[in-house]
């Protein structure tokens, strides 16, 4: 499969990607450079913004859907070519230094800013199922088990974490899952972009999201997120909610209890979907030049990357 039929153009790391590899092109990016069809749907929007807001919701969510894969195409997708693509999308040239990790809108200024790349350490898969009950978490999680399987069979150097919203993403995860797989080791293609594109004595940041949300683990290298950073609580997704807007969203899409979701799901670790997700903490080597490597929270003091980025370790 190709990575861009995988890969969700609506996700914020790809945006940031594809808009960061635009700007070092030296071109601009209307419509977030999704290109003349997304220029083409934004002018018709005035006019889908004065629809029935059922009819609005609709529309949101089957373009979201339009998106998403067949459980059956998980085991098609290939991290591996991602890691290829998104290199790929960068001006071949040396580079003082290159950005590696947590996807946000900081890093990618930053790399704006310094005119040097950034190469994500995850990107989102959204998959399709039959629609459910936002607020019936314990189903979304098991309808997809198996294709969660399927992802991290086919990949072993990555792992899953399935993303389930019923506040912020509550109209998507009707239909459809949201995978944002984590590269745990350093993929092939990144390590030759570094080799190839990093100059000599350069240096490799690693970003790495410093927020922690809970997480139930589902099998090897997969786990469920029961909500996200935002507006409600971890506790309030486990146990449920009256406290508007969150009940308000609720009976608007014609929510099954007064829940926001009503499962409670034991929380294994405290990862976010962002964050860097890393196997063991074994030191790691550079990609053949010795750059220098900074990490989170430091400044210029040298610092050894995480396991997950080291070539030594796959």
């Amino acid at each position: 499969m190709k990575p861009t039929r995988a890969v969700a153009s609506f996700d914020s790391a790809s945006t940031f990607h594809r808009v960061l590899a635009q700007h070092l092109h030296d071109t601009s990016s209307p419509a977030l450079g999704l290109g003349p069809a997304a220029r083409a749907v934004g002018r018709v929007l005035p006019v889908v913004n004065r629809m029935p807001r059922g009819v609005r919701e609709t529309l949101y969510i089957w373009s979201g859907w339009s998106e998403a894969i067949r459980q059956r195409q998980v085991d098609s997708v290939d991290a591996e070519a991602i890691a290829e693509w998104a290199c790929s999308s960068y001006p071949r040239r040396r580079y003082p230094a290159v950005l590696i990790g947590s996807s946000s809108g900081a890093v990618a200024h930053l790399a704006a800013l310094a005119g040097v790349p950034w190469l994500p350490q995850t990107f989102l898969v959204p998959v399709r199922h039959r629609t459910l009950d936002p607020d019936d978490s314990r189903t979304a999680m098991d309808v997809l088990a198996a294709a969660r399987a399927a992802f991290t069979e086919k990949n072993p150097g990555t792992a899953v974490h399935h993303m389930h919203d019923a506040n912020q993403d509550r109209l998507m995860i009707r239909r459809m899952g949201y995978f944002r797989f984590k590269y745990q080791q350093l993929p092939a293609a990144y390590e030759a972009f570094l080799r190839e594109n990093l100059a000599p004595g350069g240096t490799v940041v690693v970003a790495d999201c410093g927020e922690r949300w809970p997480t139930t683990s589902t099998g090897p290298r997969q786990v469920f997120q029961h909500g996200a950073v935002g507006d409600a609580t971890p506790d309030e997704y486990a146990r449920g909610t009256r406290r508007p807007p969150t009940e308000r969203a609720r009976r608007r899409s014609g929510g099954s209890t007064t829940r926001c979701c009503p499962t409670s799901l034991v929380c294994a670790r405290p990862r976010v979907g962002n964050s860097i997700d890393c196997p063991s903490p074994a030191r790691t080597r550079s990609a053949g030049r010795s750059p220098s490597c900074t990490g989170p929270g430091t400044s210029n003091r040298a610092r050894p990357p995480p396991a997950c980025w080291s070539a030594a370790s796959r």
